[in-house]
């Protein structure tokens, strides 16, 4: 047999046994892989590759996929957006067990025009997700008895959940139980709480707490005026994307000496290094 010819059989010899492989498993590493490749992609906004991908494994069941496309479905990520159908992947991730999916659902029947059979539904799926420990859907449950989605507000029930949600780090369940205790909504009205959780979820990074405690300072409530403090977390609430902090910074920076701002500049970093890691 001439060279020409043996190397020929030899590379005819070698597709064929990857042909076999393949057959034997179709998937390979990569189907292994595919659905962990398809969250990174969407999570890096290239819905077109994800989106298939998504939709072969949600018909066959996979859970993670059907939470998927009903994101992809709701916000019209890699499809036209379509509510009914994120709404049916969502349902059939919750059955599943999915918490997010329950969380997702629940917010898409609460900010629809409520009737008595969906704020019940939505009710039902964050006290599911509550249950298994879903931090988001304590929040969200918090929420929806603040809000009255049943027709009632309750905010004994709102109070308690945001509770339960701050204690284990939530800033958004913080900042909200200081405006229960500003406000005195089921409770006693009470400066000092509310002060010690917006400086809790402001300590966590939470941009609409952080105005409001720069607020706090600079208006002498439930504090010693301090424009110095109020400059600081102002521009921690700027940098976080907030807009009246802009506002509210410029205010403040023209009521400042010379010497209060290099002290204002230096509380900033030291309140970035403490709380925010830079």
């Amino acid at each position: 047999m001439r060279a020409a010819d043996l190397k020929f059989t030899c590379r005819s010899l070698s597709a064929l046994f990857l042909c076999t492989l393949l057959a034997a498993n179709p998937g390979g590493a990569r189907g292994q892989s595919t659905l962990d490749e398809a969250i990174a992609a969407f999570r890096e906004k290239d819905y077109g590759f994800a989106f298939p991908i998504f939709l072969r494994a949600a018909k066959s069941g996979e859970v993670t996929a059907q939470f998927y496309l009903g994101l992809a479905y709701q916000k019209g990520w890699g499809a036209v957006a379509d509510k009914p159908k994120a709404r049916q992947w969502y349902e059939e991730a919750a059955r599943q067990g999915s918490n997010k999916a329950r969380v997702n659902l629940a917010q898409m029947l609460l900010r629809n025009p409520l009737d008595e059979q969906s704020a019940a539904q939505a009710i039902s799926l964050l006290s599911s997700a509550v249950a298994a420990g879903d931090l988001k859907a304590t929040h969200e449950l918090g929420l929806a008895w603040y809000h009255g989605a049943t027709g009632k507000r309750d905010f004994d029930k709102a109070r308690t959940l945001w509770l339960t949600a701050a204690k284990a780090g939530v800033a958004k369940s913080a900042y909200n139980l200081g405006i229960i205790y500003r406000r005195g909504l089921g409770v006693r009205r009470d400066l000092n709480e509310c002060l010690r959780w917006w400086r809790s979820a402001a300590e966590g990074g939470l941009g609409a707490a952080q105005n409001s405690l720069g607020t706090a300072y600079l208006r002498g409530e439930g504090v010693t005026a301090d424009l110095v403090e109020a400059f600081a977390w102002f521009v921690l609430a700027r940098d976080g994307g907030l807009n009246v902090a802009v506002q509210n910074l410029e205010m403040v920076r023209e009521q400042l000496s010379p010497e209060q701002r290099a002290r204002a500049h230096s509380r900033v970093i030291e309140l970035r290094q403490r709380h925010l890691g830079l």
